[in-house]
């Protein structure tokens, strides 16, 4: 039988711990304390060098969480470390708060890297050199790299890589290249509206010689 003063967890019931668990039922779906601890997942956490006040009311606190709701998409900040104990984290979100307790602020000790001595949570914003090393892992050292990313990036999934725009195709063009052409007449003299502007070469030699634009470019302007 639990006492009274004790929730259905076994956490004491503190002054610190009821504030912070108002806050909590009032900004999640369910009011319920044991099924709204269950609705946040971690986003962030950060240090605050001259100490703030935790939600739960307790003064100063250095290190501190950001919180998220599942469904509304509430924030709540700032966290103690302490408080983060009274949430029920699914696999994945004790995993990401192991990662964060003991990565977030180690300096990344490969001195072959351009991160060498750069706190971890700092290296996974580069998605393309994490992406990199998924390929050749080879340390130890990386290997915790990919599991912190890996696991910081099931709630902050990292942006798709950035590819060029196809370019746009001439039909006309491609009539041409088959006649054995390298563009046809309307991009050669940079006149198509279907293909990428290009600079009329006659012009090219124009300009060379003092003059805005070549005789057949100038003919078609004063059309």
């Amino acid at each position: 039988m639990i006492p009274l003063c004790y929730d259905n967890d076994g956490f004491k019931k503190t002054r610190n711990y009821i504030q912070l668990m108002k806050t909590v039922v009032e900004y999640s779906k369910c009011s319920q304390i044991d099924i709204a601890t269950a609705e946040w997942y971690i986003i962030s956490r950060y240090k605050e060098e001259g100490g703030v006040e935790c939600l739960c009311g307790h003064y100063p606190c250095n290190d501190l969480f950001v919180i998220k709701n599942y469904y509304n998409h509430n924030e709540l900040a700032p966290i103690g470390n302490q408080c983060m104990k009274y949430f029920q984290w699914n696999e994945q979100d004790k995993k990401i708060l192991e990662a964060f307790k003991k990565w977030h602020y180690k300096e990344y000790q490969m001195p072959a890297s351009k991160y060498y001595k750069v706190a971890f949570h700092e290296i996974i914003k580069d998605v393309e050199y994490i992406r990199t090393l998924e390929t050749q892992v080879k340390s130890a050292e990386q290997k915790r790299l990919l599991e912190y990313a890996h696991a910081v990036w099931v709630h902050k999934p990292p942006p798709p890589p950035q590819t060029q725009p196809p370019p746009i195709v001439c039909s006309k063009c491609v009539v041409a290249k088959k006649k054995g052409y390298k563009m046809c007449y309307e991009c050669r003299f940079g006149k198509s509206d279907n293909a990428i502007e290009v600079e009329c070469k006659l012009c090219v030699v124009a300009k060379k010689k003092g003059y805005k634009k070549c005789y057949i470019c100038f003919q078609e302007s004063q059309r």
